[in-house]
């Protein structure tokens, strides 16, 4: 196996890359069911709403401004 695999060190690293990666996974499916309700033309409201604005920040916060991934995402919306 690779570097990731070895010794505690690359235990640790495979369980923190595990545990983004889980978390992400959770942010896609939240945003997916708000996307699918706003397509709907449903709205969301109060805790809800304020839940995911703060996901989004978070998400905008640990992504650099000229990170490549952020203009694709903001090019595929045009």
């Amino acid at each position: 196996m690779g570097i990731i695999s070895r010794g505690n060190g690359g235990r640790f690293m495979n369980e923190e890359l595990n545990r983004i990666c889980v978390h992400q996974e959770f942010e896609i499916l939240i945003l997916s069911q708000v996307l699918k309700k706003s397509l709907s033309g449903e709205s969301i409201e109060g805790e809800a709403k304020e839940k995911i604005q703060k996901m989004i920040e978070h998400i905008e916060k640990r992504t650099s401004q000229n990170h490549p991934s952020r203009k694709m995402a903001e090019e595929w919306l045009l």
